[in-house]
């Protein structure tokens, strides 16, 4: 929250940036009425029990709702952004444990005879070739 309230008073006392303290006022009685989406009460009323009397005006709300809304989207996209490089770095390391138990390719072009071992057993061609083929590539 406190980068919310730097930016608005930021934006607040653009004219002069000295008299950044007399808007401070202003910011904090817009958070304190505004309502909180987890609550659907505004922190005034949570405290006092009570409706805030609002003299804030409408253009210091828009100026928070957008600051709140700016700040959640780069939260976001940096979660997201973190996210993404610990599913490549996972993907890495998943393929890397994979390639371990795989077997080189053996490199074969075109016009070489391979044959293919049979995988399955038969009942009665226990005497044949255990191989199929050979086949050209």
């Amino acid at each position: 929250i406190n980068r919310t309230i730097i930016s608005v008073v930021s934006k607040l006392s653009y004219e002069d940036p000295t008299k950044w303290y007399k808007t401070v006022p202003h910011v904090q009685r817009a958070i304190n009425s505004f309502v909180q989406s987890s609550t659907k009460r505004t922190s005034f009323e949570l405290m006092f029990g009570v409706k805030m009397q609002n003299k804030v005006g409408e253009n210091l709300f828009s100026i928070l709702r957008e600051e709140i809304v700016e700040t959640f989207d780069k939260e976001r996209n940096q979660l997201r952004q973190e996210a993404k490089r610990n599913i490549e770095k996972a993907q890495a390391d998943y393929k890397r444990h994979f390639d371990k138990k795989r077997k080189p390719d053996f490199g074969y072009k075109e016009g070489d005879l391979v044959a293919v071992k049979r995988k399955q057993f038969i009942a009665g061609r226990k005497l044949e070739s255990a191989f199929l083929g050979p086949y050209e590539k």
